[in-house]
């Protein structure tokens, strides 16, 4: 065994990994455009329906400016309104004893493979199963299996910046990612 990390994950490590997924993922981020794009071209839409149907100017100009206040307030706000969401989904799980994470784990990495261990379950992939790295400063480490799954290291489990580079070094080599 090269390394050991007995990694306690907590609520908040849990929150910070899908928060960083959430703002740093393409397809979310594609996601999360595709959203800010649907109210104001909804509202461009209704708005050239009320040309067509003849409405008044001043109508018309109450409707550009209520429009246009509504949609800069739904681009500015969707990405604050999606991490209070994820907060509040993370909340009710964690409310109803359904977390999907274990909150403590004892992670090992040999030459050939890694090995995840907790109270339910024990899990051994390869180094060529991992999808990506990524680190979030200053709070963990985050090996992806897929575009969503990852294993959460956080950084405290390092005695020092030393260390974590190290490892990092390692797990790059392993991965050539």
């Amino acid at each position: 065994m090269l390394y050991k990390f007995e990694c306690k994950t907590t609520y908040k490590d849990y929150y910070e990994f899908n928060k960083y997924h959430t703002i740093n993922s393409p397809d979310v981020k594609k996601s999360r455009l595709i959203g800010k794009l649907y109210v104001p071209v909804l509202f461009l839409i209704m708005f050239i329906y009320y040309i067509i149907r003849g409405d008044d100017w001043y109508s018309l100009s109450f409707a550009l400016v209520i429009f246009s206040i509504v949609s800069i307030i739904w681009i500015f706000s969707l990405k604050p309104l999606t991490l209070f969401f994820l907060k509040l989904h993370i909340r009710f799980m964690k409310k109803n004893g359904k977390l999907p994470y274990s909150e403590f784990s004892v992670m090992e990495f040999y030459d050939d493979s890694f090995i995840e261990k907790t109270d339910n379950a024990k899990t051994e992939a390869q180094y060529n199963a991992i999808f990506k790295i990524r680190v979030n400063e200053p709070k963990a480490i985050y090996i992806y299996l897929n575009t969503v799954l990852a294993y959460i290291i956080p950084l405290d489990v390092f005695d020092s910046n030393e260390a974590r580079d190290k490892f990092l070094e390692f797990i790059h080599q392993k991965t050539a990612k």
